[in-house]
């Protein structure tokens, strides 16, 4: 009876201990028509269902942030530069909300850090962008000097105007 005992523990054990999930992931050689992107993506949900248990099966990939970083430093799209630049330069505010035209022009001027444009060129893209508005009669009423002191003055402009509404 003890043996039998023994044997259904160690079943138990066995059957409540999760099995390993083999997950194969291609590899990334940086060939045309592979994308940085998905690849890291499908490597990320290969890593989330390893069903990770111990510190010692944590530590195989210490440092995935900075591994997908180097990768993306050395295998960026084609012609990423240009694009984000092309898209900055087109970017108007349309029928969005300031805010989120502003929060556009900044994301495109994150993506071009590793050769920004000139404060110049960021600046009359801002203003030429926008819409007439209360916030584009007030920027170029001041005259700013910078995109963020531009960013800054309409935003003021627009929030003054609203609030001064009645109702």
């Amino acid at each position: 009876m003890s043996a039998t005992t023994t044997a259904a523990s160690v079943t138990r054990e066995r059957s409540t201990r999760p099995k390993p999930l083999l997950v194969s992931v291609k590899t990334f050689e940086g060939k045309d028509g592979e994308n940085l992107l998905l690849w890291t993506r499908e490597v990320d949900m290969a890593m989330e269902s390893a069903l990770l248990q111990n510190e010692q099966q944590c530590t195989l990939f210490p440092t995935w942030a900075q591994l997908k970083q180097q990768l993306s430093r050395v295998f960026p799209p084609l012609n990423q530069a240009y694009r984000i630049q092309s898209r900055f330069l087109a970017t108007q505010q349309g029928k969005k909300d300031l805010l989120d035209y502003v929060q556009e022009l900044r994301t495109l001027i994150a993506g071009t850090a590793a050769d920004p444009l000139p404060e110049a060129i960021t600046l009359t893209v801002f203003m030429e962008g926008l819409r007439t508005s209360a916030g584009r009669t007030e920027v170029f009423r001041v005259h700013s000097s910078s995109s963020e002191e531009a960013v800054s003055v309409a935003l003021n402009a627009e929030h003054s105007f609203r609030s001064a509404r009645p109702g």
